[in-house]
């Protein structure tokens, strides 16, 4: 796998073994660490919308939890999270991936991508593997990660329980299947069967229109799964107020 900060230009293909690949891992982590140890970590982050953290049990997403985004706007919602962080982040997703995170734009939303480090795996295990390291390490603020297919049960509880060890943020991004809905979903409709999972919380994303003609576009963002609480959706607004100051973590 490649391990490199964020660069708006695609990294060059990966040299060397597996092996020496993962060890490159385990320097960057421990570089990490070293320059955060004995920080506090807050034990909630906001999402960024008022509307949607308000009505949440706890006012917003635990740390030391792993959580799903789903839909053609998931990758939007966890950007949005990771603003709210001010930390290291490791985002891993698959070598085959073309479409490159655009580094400049993640600054202009408010990301400290100076602290981000994006890995490309070569293989599912890989990419399972330094997210379940990442996770563990408690060297980062986030570990994000983009899986080629469903988590299965025990993978998924296995990142959940490195994510409560290390006490950091988990955010999987579920890729849509080839013919799923791309558009607003009504209340009565599903976004499919959910895999058996473990994960803290899971999320669906996808643009609605906005019942104001003239008024800019909106998300749907729908609550699917999240312990001790009940299904929910919200209709937001994506770009922040001029005036409106960016949420800080919540909690200590």
């Amino acid at each position: 796998m490649v391990v490199t900060p964020l660069d708006p230009l695609p990294p060059s293909d990966p040299l060397g073994s597996d092996d020496s690949q993962r060890e490159a891992l385990r320097r960057v982590i421990a570089d990490i660490e070293r320059g955060t140890q004995g920080c506090g970590r807050p034990r909630l982050v906001a999402t960024g919308f008022p509307a949607i953290d308000q009505d949440l049990p706890d006012g917003g997403l635990a740390l030391g939890a792993v959580h799903e985004i789903s839909g053609p706007l998931a990758h939007g919602f966890a950007v949005r999270i990771l603003t709210q962080l001010s930390g290291p982040v490791l985002w891993f997703r698959p070598k085959s991936e073309r479409a490159r995170l655009y580094a400049p734009a993640l600054q202009a939303m408010g990301c400290a991508v100076e602290r981000w480090f994006i890995a490309y795996t070569a293989t599912p295990k890989d990419l399972s593997w330094g997210l379940e390291e990442g996770l563990r390490s408690g060297a980062v603020d986030a570990v994000v990660g983009e899986p080629t297919a469903a988590l299965t049960m025990t993978a998924s509880r296995r990142l959940q329980l490195a994510a409560e060890r290390g006490k950091t943020l988990g955010l999987i991004l579920s890729r849509q299947p080839r013919g799923a809905q791309t558009g607003p979903l009504s209340s009565h409709e599903s976004v499919g069967p959910l895999s058996p999972s473990t994960l803290t919380s899971r999320w669906h994303v996808s643009p609605t229109p906005n019942p104001r003609a003239d008024g800019p576009p909106l998300w749907q963002v729908r609550l699917l799964k999240l312990r001790n609480a009940s299904s929910a959706s919200w209709s937001v607004q994506p770009l922040r107020h001029p005036q409106t100051q960016p949420a800080k973590p919540l909690g200590v």
